[in-house]
């Protein structure tokens, strides 16, 4: 556990969110390569951090973490925080994922299981084969505790 967010030389962008119902903060930081070096989690208002890691196969496999990227956490488990990038590696396909396309690239985190990895792919081979669009924009919870997913585009 760090006492303070370290962000890593040459970081760019830092993105979070704070759940809703937890007040957990969740941050996900990107470096100067425009990929994902860090996300971080800190129960207690920023004031200490704990690394989560960062998933496999990477989520900015086009190194697009400047304009790309999306988090969100769980409004009523204060562990869990979804992370999505720009597209999914490959060819070859199916990549380690179980895609077979360039689609989105999001990851479930749950820090409970920590010093454990915490990742587990929430697209295709992770959801019944399907995917949405590639280029993560934003993610949020509806009123139902539904996860939303937007991007730049469809197929």
């Amino acid at each position: 556990m760090k006492t303070s967010l370290s962000l890593p030389a040459g970081s760019t962008r830092v993105l979070l969110s704070v759940g809703k119902g937890t007040g957990v903060v969740f941050a996900m930081i990107i470096g100067a390569s425009r990929t994902l070096v860090q996300v971080s989690r800190s129960a207690d208002h920023g004031v200490t951090w704990t690394n989560m890691g960062v998933p496999t196969p990477p989520i900015f496999p086009g190194a697009q973490g400047g304009e790309n990227g999306a988090i969100a956490a769980d409004p009523t488990n204060p562990n869990v925080v979804f992370i999505a990038g720009d597209r999914q590696d490959g060819p070859p396909f199916p990549n380690p994922n179980g895609c077979n396309d360039f689609s989105a690239n999001v990851f479930r985190g749950d820090a409970s299981v920590l010093p454990d990895n915490p990742w587990i792919c929430v697209v295709c081979s992770g959801a019944l084969g399907s995917s949405p669009h590639a280029d993560s924009r934003t993610m949020v919870f509806d009123s139902s505790g539904n996860l939303l997913h937007g991007n730049d585009g469809v197929w």
